[in-house]
């Protein structure tokens, strides 16, 4: 499968699993607002009795900073909505079952194309050396040995390094590559 198909995979699972944050996401916002409105009336009540002689400058600077609170929480509210998706959607992919993990992997390394007389590291998540190395072995032959370390730094996917390439398939670095891409269409699913 190609990155674009793989793309295309994760942008699903991604939007599905917006529209499953999408109401949490909606009621929080609107808690939040409704938090929001509480606060600035306190503070144009108090601000009212403090400042009586220049009512009218003052609660329009009140109703100013209240505003402008507002609206920064809003945009703390969505921007941690986003990264819920990705966190989730990351999540789902290191939990994959061993046979769904082998999938991802063989499609990952269907385009990948090693010079099999280097040396070739395959940098692994914890406990995934078996599925890793039996992708390994469907794709590349048995005859090709590759030196497998365990990297804890990778949480899903593999890294796959010679002398002259490096091929960064892992789980978090693919769905940094695409966040760019596919997180305006997602902000629009959840925000609009």
């Amino acid at each position: 499968m190609s990155i674009e198909a793989i793309t295309e995979k994760l942008l699903s699972e991604a939007k599905s699993e917006s529209q499953k944050t999408l109401k949490e996401a909606e009621l929080k916002i609107s808690q939040l607002e409704n938090d929001l409105e509480e606060k600035k009336r306190d503070l144009l009540l108090k601000e009212k009795e403090y400042r009586s002689a220049n009512e009218k400058e003052n609660t329009s600077r009140v109703q100013s900073k209240a505003s402008w609170q507002v609206e920064q929480e809003i945009e703390k509210l969505k921007r941690e909505a986003l990264d819920e998706v990705f966190e989730k959607t990351l999540t789902k992919l290191n939990s994959l079952e061993n046979n769904e993990y082998k999938k991802v992997l063989t499609k990952l390394l269907k385009k990948v194309e090693v010079d099999i007389s280097q040396k070739i590291t395959v940098f692994i998540p914890k406990n995934r050396e078996k599925e890793v190395t039996e992708v390994l072995i469907e794709r590349f032959g048995k005859d090709h040995k590759f030196e497998i370390k365990t990297d804890t730094n990778i949480s899903g996917g593999v890294i796959i390094s010679g002398s002259e390439f490096e091929y960064d398939l892992s789980f978090p670095s693919l769905l940094r590559n695409i966040k760019g891409h596919v997180e305006p269409e997602i902000s629009k699913i959840l925000f609009s």
